[in-house]
């Protein structure tokens, strides 16, 4: 069994097509209420056993939103990151587990520089900053609980059914025009 936090979301929507052939289960609650994850893990629990993956690509992305709301910011992606993981390591769950971050919490660098694991992390927006402190919880929290944890930093993403606040799917609108 595959779990999938944030599975509406553009990446979740990606990996549940990647794994429909799967045993896959799409989790939905507040990553800002632990009480709601730990119900809804436990029903999954119940009904399916154990999951032997943890995708959490729940997220509040939008840079525009992020900036003018950041207590939300800091709740769905640092408290909601810290909330699965403690989940997870209460119910003694120990799967392989996949938190996505971002490339934004990188510091810039001079071209033709470019960017790996060791490049220095510098976050210049409330989304980066909330990112880079979700990713210190989980490994905080999966180190302590033993669980395996796989951190990528994604940078760009797009998708056909992105809306129209992102950057290709507006460009794509605007040559359509």
């Amino acid at each position: 069994m595959i779990w999938i936090t944030g599975a509406t979301g553009d990446l979740g929507q990606e990996l549940v097509r990647q794994y429909s052939g799967d045993k896959l289960s799409t989790v939905r609650f507040d990553v800002t209420n632990f009480e709601a994850i730990e119900t809804e893990f436990k029903k999954r629990l119940e009904k399916n056993g154990p999951p032997k993956a943890v995708f959490h690509c729940a997220v509040y992305v939008e840079l525009s939103k992020t900036e003018s709301n950041p207590s939300h910011t800091i709740a769905v992606n640092t408290l909601g990151t810290a909330n699965v993981l403690s989940a997870l390591e209460k119910l003694n769950l120990k799967p392989w587990t996949c938190v996505v971050s971002s490339g934004h919490g990188y510091a810039p660098v001079p071209k033709p520089q470019r960017l790996d694991e060791q490049s220095v992390v510098l976050p210049r927006s409330a989304y980066a900053l909330s990112k880079l402190h979700g990713e210190q919880w989980a490994t905080f929290i999966a180190e302590r609980a033993k669980i395996p944890l796989f951190i990528p930093r994604i940078f760009s993403f797009t998708a056909p059914w992105q809306r129209q606040s992102f950057v290709v799917p507006r460009l794509a609108k605007l040559i359509r025009d």
